[in-house]
């Protein structure tokens, strides 16, 4: 994992900076299968807005995270109320690196979301280590679209109506 986390920070990084060329040239692309990047802060109030709980996962992290290289540790579906939730094992990655040249975690945390009246479900490759490259979160139509972009393992999209944090807890 920390080999990959180190590749998949690099490729990040890598992907800021294409991006950053492509619409300074007027050029809007999704690169690959990896969610599109949007602006942190755009990102964070949009997060706040429709996630309840979403100040637990602040209070913890200082703003809403990406979720860049967390990995989805359980996913529970319930038909009858069309719940799907989440464990996530997250953390804060730090700018300093250590002897390694790997990039330093911080805030080690599992965070429950619980997204309701799930719809138009699609969920691919999970397996034994689930590593997102983000979780995008936005509305259309009075619905959250929810999207998993992997680094590896899990793919998922789907709608839902409600999303709440359920619990952040230190690792």
């Amino acid at each position: 994992m920390e080999m990959r986390s180190k590749i998949s920070t690099s490729a990040m990084n890598m992907e800021l900076v294409i991006r950053t060329f492509m619409t300074s040239i007027g050029l809007n692309r999704n690169l690959g299968n990896q969610a599109d990047l949007p602006n942190q802060e755009k990102f964070m109030n949009d997060a706040i807005r429709l996630v309840a709980g979403a100040n637990l996962v602040v209070a913890r992290f200082g703003s809403w995270p990406e979720f860049h290289d967390a990995e989805v540790t359980r996913l529970l579906l319930l038909a009858q109320d069309r719940v799907l939730e989440l464990d996530l094992r997250a953390f804060k990655q730090e700018s300093q690196t250590d002897s390694k040249g790997f990039y330093k975690r911080s805030l080690m945390s599992l965070i429950t979301i619980q997204f309701r009246e799930i719809a138009n479900l699609q969920l691919a490759d999970f397996n034994e280590q689930n590593a997102i490259f983000a979780l995008a979160l936005n509305s259309q139509n009075n619905r959250i679209n929810v999207k998993i972009s992997p680094s590896y393992g899990l793919r998922a999209a789907f709608d839902c109506a409600k999303a709440e944090v359920i619990s952040v807890q230190p690792l």
